[in-house]
């Protein structure tokens, strides 16, 4: 079974929880919609990579966390002249600034981030990403606007075509997808979830357009995943869990399926 690995490395990022705002609160790896948002502009054609389904798993470490004060800008009328006085003036303190207005924020800054994505896709999609991501691209970016990311190496990886045993410590978070819409994963995975401390998010994975009252607007589709921290898996005697393995890194492979249809972020 092939599969295109591909190892990206950014300086920094932040992998915003939604609705967080005063405080922007990340995650340690970017969500699934993350994800396929940037394959989609790895592929540069994300309707015909969407039109079909494909597997991802996503695996993120980082060396540090630190929080970074910043500046909100905003183009709402109100607040400029709050600010400068007038709509025609844009001088504060002797300083050309943005027009609008401006909030003190802070955010979660994760630095030095490598992130692994495994994709299970048609040939002539895998093939297209890593042909673009070995070329010229536009600058690419995961997280934040500005957390540009670089591909460090994107390669096929050939996984056996049946899940073996694995014990070990993984070094990554990772996204532990339900039952439902995992592939390739154990018949005892309930029973491997159970025993896997982490709390269990909303995890956004596509989006479909819905107007409502003239306004178009973004309708994200979430599933249920566990968070997975780096550790060591649980041992079943018995029946011991099984899973796609990569052997260059030594990584079980828990996939989540994504049908055709609807797009990324």
């Amino acid at each position: 079974m092939k599969s295109l690995k591909i190892d990206l490395l950014q300086d920094s990022a932040t992998f915003r929880i939604p609705n967080t705002s005063g405080h922007i609160i990340s995650y340690p790896l970017p969500m699934y919609s993350t994800v396929i948002g940037f394959l989609c502009t790895a592929m540069g054609n994300p309707q015909k990579f969407l039109s079909k389904s494909f597997s991802l798993a996503i695996y993120s470490k980082f060396q540090t966390r630190y929080i970074e004060y910043i500046w909100y800008r905003n183009l709402y009328k109100q607040y400029h002249l709050q600010r400068f006085g007038s709509i025609d003036n844009r001088i504060y303190h002797g300083e050309f600034e943005h027009i609008g207005g401006q909030s003190p924020i802070t955010r979660d800054r994760l630095h030095n981030v490598k992130t692994i994505i495994y994709l299970l896709a048609d040939e002539e999609a895998m093939e297209q990403i890593k042909s673009n991501l070995a070329g010229n691209v536009p600058a690419l970016h995961l997280g934040m606007a500005e957390d540009l990311v670089v591909p460090k190496n994107v390669e096929y990886v050939y996984l056996d075509e049946k899940p073996i045993e694995y014990v070990g410590k993984v070094d990554y978070y990772s996204w532990l997808p339900p039952k439902e819409a995992c592939y390739c994963l154990p018949s005892n995975y309930i029973e491997f979830l159970s025993r896997i401390a982490g709390v269990t998010c909303l995890v956004s994975t596509k989006y479909r357009l819905v107007k409502i009252h003239d306004v178009t607007i973004r309708d994200f589709s979430y599933i249920r995943a566990r968070l997975f921290s780096p550790r060591g898996l649980p041992i079943e005697y018995n029946q011991p869990y099984k899973f796609l393995i990569d052997r260059t890194e030594n990584l079980p492979l828990w996939f989540l399926k994504i049908d055709g249809g609807g797009k990324g972020v």
